[in-house]
């Protein structure tokens, strides 16, 4: 039997299309990684690098990565990760969901211990792991779509610009 008569058999003369099947009962994960850059080389460690944070974000993703430290997610966290949100992550789970080191994210549950119940802010996250102020808040960005933390209430400080947003950490 040639290959295309296998293909027209189980395909049944093409009306049917497996993948697709799979696909729509989520028996298989689509993940893909794009990476853009300059060169060749730089474009390919990129779509590696978004190929990972797929893997992260959940089954069906997209991510691609513009800069070193700059990416794009289309689509959005399936119920496996929306289910833990509330519930304590364990380290291992928040690590390859976040693609944060597991020592960021000690000094991160240790910061979270020491605030209590007010929360963790974009500050205090920048002081914890030496980033910048923007780098904390897509650092924050990235927890929370991980379910690793989870936004409270803006806190109203009374000044002009926009409130300071507090996350209460959810790590084991």
């Amino acid at each position: 039997m040639s290959t295309r008569e296998r293909l027209v058999e189980v395909s049944e003369g093409f009306r049917r299309l497996g993948m697709l099947e799979e696909l729509r009962d989520g028996r298989v994960w689509g993940r893909v990684g794009f990476g853009v850059a300059g060169t060749a080389l730089g474009a390919e460690r990129r779509a590696r690098r978004a190929l990972v944070r797929a893997r992260a974000v959940g089954r069906f993703a997209a991510v691609v990565a513009t800069t070193d430290d700059g990416e794009l997610v289309i689509g959005s966290a399936t119920p496996e990760y929306r289910e833990t949100t509330g519930a304590p992550v364990p380290l291992a789970v928040a690590e390859r969901r976040s693609g944060l080191a597991v020592a960021a994210l000690l000094r991160l549950g240790q910061l979270a211990a020491d605030r209590g119940a007010d929360g963790v802010t974009a500050a205090d996250v920048a002081n914890a792991l030496s980033l910048e102020p923007r780098a904390a808040r897509r650092t924050l960005q990235r927890l929370s779509a991980a379910g690793v933390v989870q936004p409270l209430d803006a806190a109203h400080t009374g000044k002009v610009g926009r409130p300071r947003k507090a996350y209460r950490v959810a790590l084991q």
